[in-house]
């Protein structure tokens, strides 16, 4: 069972934001079927990156988050470090797993430089 937690609130995701680290939000829709496939795979991914806290944020429940980062289509993907926004994965598009992990290891060295 993933450790994903789930986001209900604004204040909620500017704090897991604001946390020490890395943290990772992912915008989806209960309606999406590439969410629904993303949700296959992404307990694997947590637990190849144990040290990044991960989020989920459903537009069904929380339209005026999506509207408030710019969030059009799902699933996205942004990865913050303390704070600060360090990349984003933003399309409509079916992402696989490999394609999760290799943005998220792209974002992280980019983190290092």
């Amino acid at each position: 069972m993933t450790t994903m937690r789930k986001i209900e609130t604004l204040d909620e995701a500017e704090a897991a934001i604001h946390q020490t680290g890395h943290v990772l939000l992912v915008f989806s829709s209960d309606l999406c079927p590439d969410c629904t496939y993303l949700e296959t795979y992404i307990e694997a991914v947590e637990a190849n990156y144990p040290h990044i806290g991960f989020y989920t944020i459903k537009r069904d429940q929380l339209p005026e988050i999506f509207n408030h980062y710019n969030i059009f289509g799902v699933p996205s993907l942004l990865l913050y470090k303390n704070g600060n926004l360090e990349g984003m994965y933003i399309d409509k598009k079916r992402k696989t797993k490999q394609q999760v992990e290799a943005f998220i290891d792209t974002t992280l060295r980019k983190g290092d430089e």
